[in-house]
């Protein structure tokens, strides 16, 4: 049997709905971005140092992070904040969100939450970049320094 036609969405009509994820699905993809994070994490393990620092010579807004998860891994949290300050408030963050993924099973409303907005994860990032800077700076004694060295960069060795 021929599935009917579909007709386009018109204004002022609520939007189609999506059915519902089922929660062993939802689970599925959980375990599945945390075993992602962790094999990601794995391989960032082999870098003496950050890739971009290495091309560019200049440390990444990132930089330290894996060195910082690493540290809370183990329960060390004054390593970790030592590592990247803000590893707290991004391990909030994805945990809040993963929480929310897992409990709720309408796409709708998960993404009208708090841990799902676009305005968390900007003032996140832009955090991080404050972070940045200010480590660049160097005027922040509590923390690892980013070290800036563009006359070691690959990017440069490849140019003479």
């Amino acid at each position: 049997m021929p599935k009917p036609p579909l007709t386009p969405w018109q204004p002022g009509q609520p939007p189609p709905q999506k059915p519902p994820v089922p929660f062993k699905t939802r689970v599925f993809r959980a375990v599945l971005f945390v075993l992602g994070c962790g094999a990601g994490l794995w391989a960032l393990s082999f870098f003496w140092r950050c890739p971009i620092q290495l091309v560019f010579g200049i440390p990444c807004p990132g930089c330290g992070m894996t060195r910082a998860a690493f540290a809370l891994l183990r329960l060390d949290f004054a390593k970790a904040f030592y590592w990247h300050p803000m590893i707290y408030p991004l391990a909030i963050g994805l945990a809040g969100a993963m929480f929310v993924y897992l409990k709720e099973e309408n796409p709708i409303r998960r993404r009208n939450s708090f841990w799902w907005s676009q305005k968390l994860w900007y003032t996140l990032a832009g955090c991080m970049v404050l972070v940045w800077a200010v480590r660049l700076s160097g005027i922040w004694k509590g923390i690892a320094p980013n070290l800036v060295d563009p006359d070691q960069s690959l990017l440069k060795r490849l140019i003479k």
